[in-house]
Protein backbone atom coordinates (compact mmCIF):
# COMPACT_ATOMS: atom_id res chain seq x y z
CA UNK A 1 0.00 0.00 0.00
CA UNK A 2 1.60 3.47 -1.15
CA UNK A 3 2.14 5.67 2.09
CA UNK A 4 0.57 9.20 2.12
CA UNK A 5 2.96 12.22 1.94
CA UNK A 6 2.41 13.42 5.28
CA UNK A 7 1.68 17.66 4.24
CA UNK A 8 -1.77 15.84 2.28
CA UNK A 9 -3.04 16.00 5.85
CA UNK A 10 -2.30 19.55 6.84
CA UNK A 11 -3.95 22.60 6.08
CA UNK A 12 -3.01 24.84 2.76
CA UNK A 13 -1.89 27.68 4.72
CA UNK A 14 0.42 25.45 6.82
CA UNK A 15 1.68 23.93 3.31
CA UNK A 16 2.57 27.11 2.29
CA UNK A 17 5.28 28.24 4.80
CA UNK A 18 8.51 28.64 3.33
CA UNK A 19 11.12 28.49 6.51
CA UNK A 20 10.97 29.04 10.38
CA UNK A 21 12.93 31.62 11.16
CA UNK A 22 12.80 31.33 14.98
CA UNK A 23 11.56 28.63 17.92
CA UNK A 24 10.98 29.42 21.45
CA UNK A 25 11.19 26.76 24.15
CA UNK A 26 9.99 27.62 27.89
CA UNK A 27 13.05 25.68 29.93
CA UNK A 28 13.23 26.06 33.71
CA UNK A 29 16.95 26.45 33.67
CA UNK A 30 18.69 27.63 30.62
CA UNK A 31 22.04 26.30 32.49
CA UNK A 32 20.77 23.05 32.52
CA UNK A 33 18.92 22.85 29.28
CA UNK A 34 22.33 23.98 27.55
CA UNK A 35 23.68 20.91 28.64
CA UNK A 36 21.62 19.17 25.78
CA UNK A 37 20.52 21.71 23.08
CA UNK A 38 24.20 22.94 22.89
CA UNK A 39 26.23 20.34 24.42
CA UNK A 40 24.81 17.29 23.21
CA UNK A 41 22.80 18.17 20.11
CA UNK A 42 25.96 20.48 19.00
CA UNK A 43 23.71 23.69 18.62
CA UNK A 44 25.97 26.99 18.26
CA UNK A 45 25.48 29.42 21.42
CA UNK A 46 25.17 32.88 20.00
CA UNK A 47 24.13 34.66 23.22
CA UNK A 48 22.10 34.31 26.42
CA UNK A 49 20.99 37.43 27.66
CA UNK A 50 18.92 38.88 30.65
CA UNK A 51 16.02 41.18 29.94
CA UNK A 52 14.69 42.47 33.62
CA UNK A 53 11.86 44.69 32.05
CA UNK A 54 10.55 40.81 30.82
CA UNK A 55 11.57 39.36 33.72
CA UNK A 56 13.06 36.28 31.34
CA UNK A 57 16.37 35.21 30.40
CA UNK A 58 17.27 34.09 27.01
CA UNK A 59 20.01 32.32 25.37
CA UNK A 60 19.89 31.85 21.43
CA UNK A 61 21.15 28.94 19.46
CA UNK A 62 21.59 28.95 16.22
CA UNK A 63 20.28 25.47 14.38
CA UNK A 64 20.84 26.19 10.68
CA UNK A 65 19.17 29.41 9.31
CA UNK A 66 16.71 28.86 12.33
CA UNK A 67 17.33 30.64 15.46
CA UNK A 68 16.49 28.51 18.73
CA UNK A 69 15.59 30.36 21.86
CA UNK A 70 15.25 29.08 25.59
CA UNK A 71 13.24 30.96 27.33
CA UNK A 72 13.83 31.06 31.48
CA UNK A 73 11.18 32.71 33.56
CA UNK A 74 12.84 35.15 36.52
CA UNK A 75 9.48 35.65 38.13
CA UNK A 76 7.55 32.26 38.11
CA UNK A 77 6.39 29.11 36.69
CA UNK A 78 4.60 29.55 33.09
CA UNK A 79 4.34 33.65 33.59
CA UNK A 80 6.37 34.09 29.98
CA UNK A 81 3.96 31.83 28.41
CA UNK A 82 1.11 33.80 29.71
CA UNK A 83 2.97 37.18 28.84
CA UNK A 84 3.39 36.57 25.23
CA UNK A 85 0.17 34.45 24.76
CA UNK A 86 -3.08 35.17 25.12
CA UNK A 87 -5.12 31.97 27.11
CA UNK A 88 -6.85 30.97 23.43
CA UNK A 89 -3.01 30.14 22.07
CA UNK A 90 -1.97 28.91 25.26
CA UNK A 91 -1.68 24.77 24.72
CA UNK A 92 -0.65 23.68 28.32
CA UNK A 93 -1.91 23.07 31.34
CA UNK A 94 -4.85 25.94 33.18
CA UNK A 95 -2.60 28.68 34.43
CA UNK A 96 -4.26 31.87 36.43
CA UNK A 97 -4.08 34.21 33.71
CA UNK A 98 -4.32 37.34 35.72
Amino acid sequence: MPRTPPTEHLPETVRRIGRVHHVALIVRSIDASLGLWRDALALDLETVMDIPSDGVRIAFLGVGTTIGGLWQDRVGPRRVATKFMTPEQYPGPPVNWS
